[in-house]
């Protein structure tokens, strides 16, 4: 990999996307800047690679820049007030010979199941239906060198965190 192709850019206080580009604004028509530094980024458009971003100059981490963009992203879809679909939970299961499901033998016998319907006679369980919700607050949790770390979600007095581990097509190597 000679480099990593970054979608995400900041314009106006907002994650934008290459797609989100007319052809008119590749290169630094674009006034984008870094997610992670602020730098001055160029939008690359060509004909040959993947349209990107990448620093004009003065380059900072290329992960770190990819996955504070995409926790950017996130946390403005989440916090921007829109429905949420929560997909179904529905579990496939049985039971060992002696009965008994505990931590080293459960990931045997339960399973998460693509269906969305409950059928007690074939052990399949859905233990949350699908819905729609709106999440009150979406707050970016940092690590202690300033670093985004996770999104934490707030829906009735309930909490869950969000954190982005990208994909080793991402991460460097090596």
């Amino acid at each position: 990999m000679d480099g990593l192709r970054n979608p995400f850019a900041v314009r106006d206080g907002s994650i934008i996307l290459i797609e989100d580009l007319s052809e008119h604004e590749r290169g630094l028509q674009c006034r984008c800047q870094c997610p992670a530094c602020s730098g001055e980024f160029i939008a690359r458009m060509g004909d040959i690679k993947v349209h990107h971003f990448s620093h004009s100059k003065d380059a900072c981490d290329e992960v770190l820049a990819y996955t504070t963009g995409l926790y950017r992203l996130i946390h403005q879809v989440l916090s921007g007030g829109s429905p949420f679909y929560i997909p179904a939970l529905v579990v496939s299961y049985s039971f060992p010979a002696g009965g008994v499901l505990n931590a080293h033998n459960i990931s045997s016998y339960v399973k998460i199941a693509t269906d969305g319907y409950s059928d007690r006679s074939k052990n399949i369980m859905t233990v949350s239906p699908g819905r729609y919700i709106t999440f009150d607050c979406a707050e970016i949790i940092l690590d202690s060198k300033g670093h985004m770390e996770a999104i934490e979600l707030t829906y009735k007095n309930s909490r869950m965190a969000i954190k982005v581990m990208p994909p080793d097509t991402v991460c460097k190597t090596g």
